[in-house]
């Protein structure tokens, strides 16, 4: 790193700086220790693989945490680079609260966000990058097993008629607690913003089942043969080309026969629901439901990136629990009060090495039975609506 040249951006979590190196401009992505609360990331950090050795002495560590959320970020990134199909920074570097991305901008100045920008736009052009992301919300899912987690017109740059995929700190693995319910938050601001802007857009549910579907539909050959094929995604680095012929046409079916042209008041009456923006559709249902009643394959696609998750969790602990306990603040204290209970000289030292063992093995697997917060939230809010 040669000298840092100007603010790119400051937020909440973190500043971004223009940075000057060698190779060309870099992004340079500096959290904040000191005031970056972790309480209103709560929702993201319990049930993530990356803070699961994390005690409760240590999450009151705020450079500590600040590490693993910068850790969780560039692997996501990293991810969803792989992926190929993604327009999305470049990670160059990582230390410990600091990492180093691709320059999305020109002649020193960065990119403008969607939001900023989408009255400039042609109609065809705001359709084009609506089903660009709507792709995208699939392709992370599907190929990934990511959810963004705050996909809206904030985390969007858009450069040369491409749109940039920005901020994946939040973004969650499938098999997550709140992984569909975040799922969800992403496709109600995907589709509030772009109905606002007077396009024909889908229903939730049909977002949420095109996102999830492990398979696509086959459709009629004409899909295959519409003359608008080249450009529709903006979010693919190579262009729709290269992108699967059975799914560029399933997209195109449902542009054409399934999109609906929403009315301000419209959007703005099914915001009002409940005290988030959601459409009718989803409003009734849960997603797991409408997934598991619709596609039997679905929980295949849950096992298969399950694996997928457990082999990537190795390896994030190979590098982070070198320094961490192997088991949560919860656990050691259960298996604390169990051992306690134990006279301790009664015991040799390979007696109570097997005792020790044995408790932690009970401890562990209680917890596996336990019910998550997030399904006792949710019955409750249930059993209160059925009341009301």
């Amino acid at each position: 790193m040669l000298s840092v040249d100007s603010v790119v951006n400051t937020g909440k979590e973190a500043n971004v700086f223009l940075c000057n190196s060698e190779t060309g401009d870099v992004a340079l992505k500096i959290y904040s220790t000191s005031i970056l609360s972790f309480r209103n990331r709560i929702e993201y950090v319990e049930g993530e693989h990356r803070f699961e050795t994390v005690t409760r002495s240590q999450k009151s560590n705020s450079r500590r945490m600040v590490k693993l959320w910068a850790e969780k970020e560039f692997r996501n990134i990293i991810r969803t680079q792989q992926l190929g199909s993604i327009c999305i920074p470049k990670p160059l570097f990582i230390t410990t609260t600091m990492i180093g991305l691709e320059f999305i901008g020109y002649n020193h100045s960065p990119a403008p966000r969607l939001k900023d920008v989408i009255t400039n736009l042609s109609q065809t052009r705001i359709i084009k990058l609506y089903w660009s992301i709507i792709r995208v919300i699939r392709t992370l899912y599907i190929e990934a097993g990511l959810i963004h987690g705050d996909l809206s017109e904030y985390n969007l740059l858009y450069l040369n008629k491409k749109l940039y995929l920005i901020d994946m700190g939040q973004s969650v693995h499938m098999t997550h607690p709140n992984a569909l319910q975040f799922l969800r938050i992403d496709i109600i601001n995907v589709n509030f913003f772009f109905a606002r802007q007077g396009i024909p857009v889908l229903s939730a549910r049909e977002i949420l089942a095109f996102a999830c579907s492990p398979s696509i539909p086959k459709v009629d050959d004409i899909y295959y043969r519409l003359p608008d094929v080249v450009e529709y995604d903006s979010m693919s680095p190579r262009g729709a080309p290269s992108l699967d012929s059975k799914l560029t046409a399933y997209i195109r079916y449902l542009r054409a026969e399934c999109a609906k042209l929403y009315t301000p008041e419209e959007v703005n009456e099914e915001r009002d629901i409940i005290n988030y923006p959601v459409f009718e559709s989803l409003s009734a249902i849960t997603a797991t439901d409408y997934l598991n009643n619709n596609y039997a394959d679905y929980s295949q696609l849950q096992a298969l990136n399950i694996e997928l998750y457990e082999s990537d969790n190795t390896d994030s602990e190979q590098s982070t629990s070198a320094q961490d306990s192997s088991e949560s603040g919860e656990e050691v204290e259960e298996q604390e009060r169990n051992l306690k209970m134990l006279d301790r000289s009664k015991y040799s030292k390979e007696e109570w090495r097997e005792i020790q063992k044995e408790v932690k093995k009970d401890a562990q697997e209680r917890r596996t039975k336990k019910i998550p917060k997030s399904v006792k939230k949710r019955a409750e809010l249930l059993a209160r609506r059925r009341r009301a």
